[in-house]
């Protein structure tokens, strides 16, 4: 809860959701899971942890699923099934100077199948035909934490992401590069400041079709942010006010301007 938009912009409006992975030092040993029914054929599931140097945790996974067409009102099948196979890995690390880092990637490959409705140029002038779509990408995440003191430390990740579709529509492909910045300190009791700034990089690329064309079908974006944060402690344990502004630049609206002033109790 809380005022959020500084650190994470202006859709963070009312909170955020912050999703934590596993370290791989928590996931050592092997795993392997199974389930299989009559929607959902096969999920399949295994995963290795293991000890790769005095300080470094790794552990490697892959999945499978395989989903069933669901049934419609009268009975009929819905042509709707899917899969979906993916694998990747991670690694976390540490030394006695205060640092850690995390190395992880993922790879996937999907298909759905769904009945689809396109126009045509002579009597009925609609038809409708199974479509299988396809989804396929990959992404890499590198991440460097170092305290510089019990009450300072700073954070540098760099992510990239890539992912393609294809379906009767269109054909999509689409590039994300993110380096992130930030840097936390605590000063006398009460105040604890973080600032940072960040880069991304989004390539788009559409191949059109007579259903759908996109102009231009290439769009390279850039945005540009900084931001700076002070959590004030007011009253311990029941009263805290955050002040603090975020400063972006993107290539629709230019330059931008957020504040986050609140309380939290």
């Amino acid at each position: 809860r809380g005022p959020g938009a500084t650190l994470w912009g202006a859709n963070a409006v009312n909170g955020v959701i912050n999703i934590i992975t596993k370290n791989a030092k928590d996931t050592q040993g092997n795993m392997l899971s199974q389930t299989v029914g009559n929607v959902e054929n096969s999920l399949t599931s295994v995963r290795s942890g293991m000890k790769v140097g005095e300080n470094a945790f790794a552990r490697m996974y892959a999945k499978y699923d395989d989903h069933n067409e669901f049934r419609t009102n009268n009975g009929a099948g819905a042509q709707d099934m899917w899969n979906k196979a993916q694998a990747g890995f991670r690694m976390d690390g540490s030394s006695s100077q205060g640092s850690s880092y995390t190395v992880q990637g993922d790879a996937y490959t999907s298909g759905q199948s769904y009945p689809m409705t396109r126009p045509i140029l002579t009597a009925p002038f609609s038809l409708t035909s199974l479509d299988r779509e396809r989804a396929a990408g990959g992404n890499m995440l590198a991440r460097v934490n170092q305290e510089i003191s019990a009450n300072s430390n700073w954070s540098l990740q760099f992510y990239f992401d890539n992912v393609q579709r294809q379906n009767f529509v269109f054909d999509d492909a689409r590039n994300t590069l993110d380096v992130d910045f930030q840097n936390e300190f605590k000063t006398w009791a009460s105040h604890d400041i973080v600032w940072g700034g960040n880069y991304r990089l989004v390539s788009d690329s559409v191949n059109g079709t007579p259903q759908l064309n996109l102009m231009p079908d290439h769009r390279l974006d850039n945005l540009f942010s900084t931001f700076a944060q002070d959590e004030i402690t007011l009253m311990p344990n029941l009263l805290k006010l955050t002040l603090g502004s975020k400063f972006e630049h993107n290539n629709y609206t230019g330059f931008q301007a957020q504040r986050a002033p609140g309380w939290l109790t």
